[in-house]
């Protein structure tokens, strides 16, 4: 894992780096994910999880890796169907 210390606020905001983590339960699954989704942006590094669904993302990290992800998201962005609406 990496993990940077003993940096200032001044240089995060000077170091932000934004990384797409695209298929996040499929192609490459990073079971750490939801225990560092939170600590990478505190040191600028943004990570933007993408799933299928919901349930994808629990069945990928459980539904407590989940709730962890979701809590930890800055920003949410739903583009799926109509009928899960009622889930966010």
């Amino acid at each position: 894992m990496l993990y940077r210390f003993g940096h200032s606020s001044a240089s995060q905001a000077r170091s932000r780096r934004t990384r797409r983590l695209d298929e996040s339960a499929n192609i490459v699954r990073w079971p750490e994910l939801p225990s560092v989704y939170s600590y990478y942006g505190s040191i600028g590094i943004i990570l933007n999880a993408y799933f299928q669904s919901r349930a994808q993302a629990i069945d990928a990290f459980g539904k407590d890796g989940w709730q962890t992800l979701w809590d930890a998201a800055a920003h949410r962005v739903y583009g799926g169907a109509r009928q899960v609406i009622e889930t966010l």
